[in-house]
């Protein structure tokens, strides 16, 4: 068991994230938000392409919504951002993403994306969602792995 300490966002940060927002509206933006390993303090923002209507295009089963309602990060994307800090003094503190147009809150979905054989899929790493209605940020919520009750729940909102 571990116990994670709550990444801090900076106003400026926070400022370019709901920025990010409301310049892929209305899609869902995504992306990471980065910082010095044992320290709480988020550094960077690492925005990365949704490409969930990419892999709809090629497989509508499998990817049955819009990236209005989801976001997929590239799996590439993911693994060049794991080499850059596994040997590094940085690491991933959270991921983040937008909700279009319904607020910021730990959908189902999100959840099935966070959680892998009931554990994080990404352990120590939390999850932001910032709502984006009628293309402005109106707030942000921070989820984070709360292991007494196996889930992710409301940590911070903004």
């Amino acid at each position: 068991m571990f116990e994670q300490v709550l990444p801090e966002i900076p106003k400026e940060i926070l400022a370019d994230l709901y920025k990010h927002a409301e310049e892929t509206y209305p899609g869902e933006c995504c992306g990471f938000l980065l910082g010095e390993k044992l320290k709480a303090a988020v550094e960077t923002v690492r925005r990365l392409k949704n490409v969930y209507d990419e892999f709809r295009a090629k497989d509508p089963e499998t990817y049955p919504r819009t990236n209005r309602t989801a976001y997929l990060i590239e799996p590439v994307e993911i693994l060049k951002v794991q080499r850059e800090t596994r040997n590094s003094g940085i690491e991933l503190k959270v991921i983040y993403h937008s909700h279009i147009d319904v607020g910021a809150y730990f959908s189902d979905e999100d959840k099935r994306a966070a959680i892998m054989d009931g554990q994080p899929a990404f352990p120590g790493v939390a999850y932001l969602v910032i709502s984006c209605r009628n293309g402005r940020s109106d707030n942000a919520a921070l989820f984070a792995w709360d292991e007494a009750k196996s889930d992710f729940i409301l940590r911070q909102s903004f």
